[in-house]
């Protein structure tokens, strides 16, 4: 009977995992190689050429590297962690989306937990900054000391206008129905700043 169990589990596995491989985001990291209507065709890092939608209400935003002591209160910030200890951070000029948690594990590092919300305080120190930071979704507060040995970047928004071939592009896409990649949030190269890929 266990044997059964078992075949049937494995059976069931091997059907689910094509479906889930395919609802996995992908990401995607290169030039632009041709822009149409809202289509962006990318040469992947993997060399492959891949082409993915600009979701219709989106983000398109372009980042630059910034000196901790930038941030200020009333930044909206993520901060990330490994065992308490603040390994990079981003802020950006606008809120936040309605679902995001006030903290989960970072999908591209697992032993790092991302943290989101409102800068209510922030003091320089020697090496950084001491921020405090209000937590989405009533999560509670909390504190962390930013040094300028981690990455820290800030987005702003950009629009479909600023997108251009040659530029570098990062977008973390999903399938749509009908199996087409839609991003809902794209970060563009500008003025020289490259996307800073610190994970998701």
């Amino acid at each position: 009977m266990w044997s059964r169990v078992f075949t049937a589990g494995a059976l069931s596995l091997a059907f689910a995992c094509p479906a889930f491989a395919q609802n996995m985001p992908v990401r995607i990291y290169g030039p632009i190689t041709k822009i149409e209507g809202r289509t962006v065709t990318v040469t992947n890092r993997d060399g492959q050429t891949v082409s993915f939608d600009l979701a219709p209400q989106g983000r398109i935003v372009a980042n630059e590297p910034l000196d901790v002591r930038t941030i200020k209160t009333g930044d909206v910030i993520a901060v990330d962690e490994v065992m308490g200890k603040p390994i990079q951070v981003h802020t950006q000029a606008f809120a936040h989306g309605a679902n995001a948690p006030a903290h989960r594990p970072l999908e591209t590092n697992p032993a790092a937990t991302r943290y989101l919300g409102v800068v209510m305080a922030a003091a320089p120190t020697n090496n950084g900054a001491n921020v405090t930071v209000d937590l989405q979704k009533n999560g509670g507060k909390m504190q962390a000391e930013l040094t300028n040995n981690i990455a820290h970047y800030r987005n702003e928004t950009e629009s479909m206008a600023d997108l251009k071939p040659g530029l570098i592009v990062m977008a973390n896409a999903n399938r749509a129905a009908g199996g087409k990649l839609v991003s809902g949030f794209t970060t563009i190269e500008k003025d020289g700043h490259k996307p800073v890929d610190i994970g998701d």
